[in-house]
């Protein structure tokens, strides 16, 4: 992936071994999840809370005229995704039963999950398209039933997602020369290999990989100049602004946090986000400003 990749640094996943859903949260919304305001993994926790409509940036996208749509090649019920990502800004969420067919033991190749996005996108057939992608064939656990080490399947599937990745990545910049494309890992997969010390913090746990592939390098520099090394929950607002000329209204109430994050420092700039914000931007029916008055006009 390195060869393809416009840039690559690292970035701090609130999540380890598992609970993908609390990374997508803190991607998608600006909200971090180890925040007192709420607790547990998200989706599952308050999928019965969520607002029909949430501010996050594929909401505001879709404000703004975008297709966003979220796929994951696997079960629709899994952590009530299904439930959540309409709720989440997102015009469509498919699951693997609306993918092809897979004779995968457990989990699905990731092609599968990719020829299903370029059918999407086909489908979109010129709009603006937001797509995220979740994929699952690297997911634990790691054990094949032959004895062998679980580190050693953990690569042998890691290779084959990695290759199912350029596979798709190379096809849509074939057909599509201005997408851009934002990769991260959402957790450390839950091997001896990964697992820190007791007294390691948060920062340290939650280390993880980011690629963007780019056509316009500049673009791609100055994300990362802005977000390396820091809580996924830094990213949107960034990201809106880099790449949409969209202010977040999170970025009022993470900017500072964010801004001036040390690793030492992480539950500090989680906490920094006062409670209100998540229920104002997350569960609140009766705001009264509506929603996508707070996004900001291209500038």
């Amino acid at each position: 992936m390195k060869k393809l990749a416009t840039t690559e640094f690292r970035a701090v996943s609130p999540v380890f071994g598992g609970g993908t859903p609390n990374a997508t949260l803190e991607l998608l919304s600006g909200l971090s999840t180890h925040n007192p305001a709420v607790a547990g993994i998200i989706y599952q926790e308050y999928r019965d809370f969520f607002a029909d409509a949430t501010s996050t940036l594929p909401s505001h996208l879709r404000a703004n005229n975008f297709q966003t749509e979220s796929l994951h090649n696997y079960l629709q019920k899994f952590w009530f995704r299904d439930e959540v990502e309409p709720k989440l800004g997102f015009t469509a969420f498919h699951g693997i039963e609306q993918m092809a067919p897979h004779d995968e033991p457990v989990y699905p190749r990731d092609k599968i999950l990719y020829d299903h996005a370029i059918s999407r996108i086909e489908a979109a057939a010129g709009k603006k398209l937001f797509l995220h992608l979740a994929t699952m064939y690297t997911h634990g656990p790691y054990t094949d039933g032959n004895g062998s080490e679980p580190i050693a399947n953990y690569r042998k599937k890691l290779r084959a997602s990695i290759n199912d990745m350029e596979e798709f990545i190379t096809s849509i910049r074939s057909k599509y020369p201005e997408a851009f494309f934002f990769i991260y890992g959402d957790h450390k997969p839950s091997l001896p290999e990964t697992q820190l010390s007791p007294s390691s913090g948060r920062h340290e746990i939650g280390d993880v990989p980011v690629l963007i592939i780019d056509p316009i390098a500049d673009r791609a520099n100055k994300l990362r100049s802005q977000t390396e090394g820091k809580p996924f929950f830094c990213f949107p607002a960034v990201v809106a602004e880099i790449y949409y000329r969209m202010d977040l209204p999170v970025k009022k109430y993470n900017e500072t946090a964010c801004s001036e994050y040390k690793g030492s420092h992480y539950m500090e700039a989680a906490n920094s986000i006062p409670a209100w914000v998540y229920t104002a931007a997350m569960f609140d029916e009766t705001a009264s400003v509506p929603l996508y008055d707070l996004v900001s006009s291209s500038r």
